[in-house]
């Protein structure tokens, strides 16, 4: 402890970002000492700005003068890495102009939770880069988790429109009409300073004739005019800034041709928007000439309360960004569309029918068998098998026990057309309808008596109804 009650004892802490930067910049840390390392500069008004010189440039740099923690090719080493990071991830960005990323509201976005200034985290999707923004400031400081990360496509979608409706032909002649309004009253104002101007100079100039004149015999009141003169001169300065000042921020009225080549751009602008290859970061200047800034919070749903410039505010409040497993979940529809046509079909025919309808899978891809057997298993559906079995069919062991004739004969038998089967998985496997018992018995008197050859037409005859 540096200072109060507790100075000069040790005190543990956790460690956070800041505090693990400033001992990285340290030269102590690889057993250095040095002087100088901070700079004064004293400002004009009165008040001091402090900045650290690099531990080359200091006054007095002696290496090895301690036991290091590292040695100093490692702490020159762990510097280079931080300077490149810090280019690499954007150093400063808070007033940077708008970069050639796909995030539209980068550097505008602050989050309404803790009201920090939210930042991009991009992601490949399809080769195409995603962003996110995301309030990691506690996050970077501390090892927290993201106060909140918000999916940019919902929120920039509104943005766009609002974009697109702000660009009118009506609201910009009547923006261009109080423009016009204001420049009348500008140059009201401009007369009203250029009196006060004149008027302070005067005074001024007044004050000086007055000390020339005065008898240099007579210190007091030479003394007190030149106290007048310098007051005076102090107020001249001071209504000259304040004039300039306001000359700096008053707008020129567009004139006539500018403002026809500027309605012309506003009929075509939804176009120009909405056109791909217009640049991201045209995109986001036209943004940040309209919005001063955009405020998240999500909860239930997002909410945005978006500042314009003019100080006009909007609150816009859109549903929550789908996460990616419900944006790749398969559709109610498409689920009980292929329970219905399994009691009929198998996977690939069911496949093959969705495909022909126009239906398309959770990830927008063409059916396939695969991808039916995914969605059965996910949703419990029962297999085309299942349904069979249900409905009292049996295998072909269990059909070939009961009548005591050859699997490979009933199978024969089930590809000509003689014997109902039906086929359930793609290597035309088959379950058979169960034979009556009238019809078990026939067939077993048929080989009691050597009389194998009428059991297909006994067969036959059951599955025509005889």
């Amino acid at each position: 402890m540096r200072y109060g009650i507790n100075k000069g004892e040790i005190v543990w802490i956790d460690i956070y970002h800041s505090k693990a930067l400033r001992i990285l910049h340290n030269p102590k840390y690889a057993g250095a000492f040095c002087y100088g390392r901070i700079k004064t500069h004293s400002l004009p008004n009165g008040k001091k700005k402090y900045s650290k010189v690099p531990a080359e440039k200091c006054i007095v740099l002696l290496k090895n003068a301690n036991k290091g923690y590292i040695s100093w090719d490692d702490y020159e080493n762990n510097l280079k890495i931080l300077h490149d990071n810090s280019k690499r991830y954007g150093h400063g960005k808070r007033n940077a102009p708008a970069r050639e990323g796909p995030a539209l509201l980068q550097g505008i976005v602050i989050c309404g939770i803790c009201g920090k200034r939210m930042t991009v985290r991009y992601h490949l999707r399809h080769g195409k880069l995603i962003p996110d923004y995301v309030c990691q400031r506690e996050g970077i400081e501390y090892g927290k988790s993201p106060c909140q990360v918000i999916h940019a496509k919902v929120i920039e979608a509104e943005v766009s429109k609002l974009v697109v409706e702000s660009v009118n032909p009506l609201s910009l002649e009547i923006t261009i009409g109080i423009n016009n309004e204001l420049k009348k009253r500008y140059e009201q104002i401009d007369k009203l300073h250029q009196t006060q101007v004149e008027r302070a100079r005067y005074q001024a100039d007044l004050a000086r004739r007055r000390y020339i004149q005065v008898d240099p015999e007579n210190r007091l009141v030479a003394d007190s005019l030149e106290a007048e003169w310098n007051e005076k001169l102090r107020e001249l300065n001071k209504t000259q800034d304040d004039y300039e000042t306001y000359r700096k921020n008053n707008h020129d009225v567009p004139k006539a041709e500018e403002i026809k080549k500027i309605m012309q751009l506003v009929d075509n602008f939804p176009a120009i928007w909405n056109n791909p290859k217009t640049p991201d970061i045209e995109k986001k200047r036209i943004v940040r000439l309209i919005i001063e800034d955009v405020t998240l919070i999500k909860k239930e749903q997002v909410t945005m309360h978006i500042r314009f410039r003019g100080g006009a505010t909007r609150t816009i409040i859109t549903p929550r960004p789908k996460l990616m497993c419900e944006v790749r979940k398969t559709s109610q529809e498409v689920v009980e569309m292929i329970d219905h046509l399994l009691n009929s079909h198998r996977d690939t025919e069911v496949a093959e029918i969705m495909n022909t309808m126009g239906y398309k899978s959770g990830t927008n891809l063409k059916f396939t068998k695969t991808i039916i057997l995914v969605i059965r298993r996910c949703y419990n559906l029962k297999s085309r098998k299942q349904r069979l079995l249900e409905q009292g069919l049996i295998t072909l062991n269990e059909i070939s026990n009961i009548t005591g004739i050859a699997q490979f004969k009933l199978k024969m038998w089930a590809r000509n057309g003689d014997l109902e089967s039906y086929i359930y998985d793609e290597r035309n496997e088959r379950l058979f309808r169960k034979p009556e018992k009238h019809v078990i018995d026939k067939i077993q008197a048929a080989i009691k008596n050597g009389k194998k050859h009428i059991i297909k037409q006994i067969i036959s005859d059951q599955n025509n109804g005889v």
